[in-house]
């Protein structure tokens, strides 16, 4: 009886010098540091998909943003008088017509070499230029073409304060 309790309080002092972690040795379990790391792995991959869930919340916000002031842009070119046009409103386009489906119109021409000039003076500035062929004969000096209806409506808005294009610039939606 005597080695028994000098084995237990062998096992008791090692147990309060090395801690829990003798006894869970002994048992077959894991160390508290091999605990402390299995719980930081859980939080962090908690974290990971917490930030996951909240970056797609965040992109479908953005993706609604967007949505909504295209629609509003489109909404404006359908009812402000003059500031945009169909195509086919003008009669059509004779040849071949920009792949863009907005083009900001900074002039028109029955001349075609004053369509030729504007669209040079254009592209001189840093803005990429067409020259639209309208059946009617006109020929339309077009830039800052895009398929972003916010994008085409900011872009002339910002062009006719900066005085680059004459207040009655207008949009051909080319549709």
């Amino acid at each position: 009886m005597h080695v028994r309790g000098i084995i237990s309080a062998l096992l008791v002092s090692a147990a309060l010098v090395s801690g829990c972690d003798f006894l869970r040795a002994v048992a077959g379990r894991p160390s508290s540091a091999e605990v402390a790391a299995v719980r930081e792995r859980v939080a962090q991959e908690k974290a990971a998909r917490e930030k996951a869930v909240a970056d797609s919340v965040a992109a479908v916000e953005a993706a609604m943003k967007r949505q909504a002031d295209s629609l509003a842009a489109i909404e404006t070119l359908r009812t402000v008088p003059g500031l945009a046009f169909t195509r086919t409103s003008l009669g059509g386009i004779y040849g071949s017509a920009p792949a863009e489906k907005y083009i900001i119109i900074v002039g028109a021409f029955a001349n075609p070499a004053y369509a030729s000039k504007k669209a040079a003076s254009c592209e001189k500035d840093g803005y990429s230029a067409c020259i639209v062929h309208f059946r009617s004969g006109l020929r339309s000096v077009g830039i800052c073409m895009t398929d972003d209806p916010v994008m085409v409506t900011d872009t002339l808005e910002k062009l006719r304060g900066a005085g680059v294009c004459p207040p009655k610039a207008w949009i051909l939606i080319n549709e």
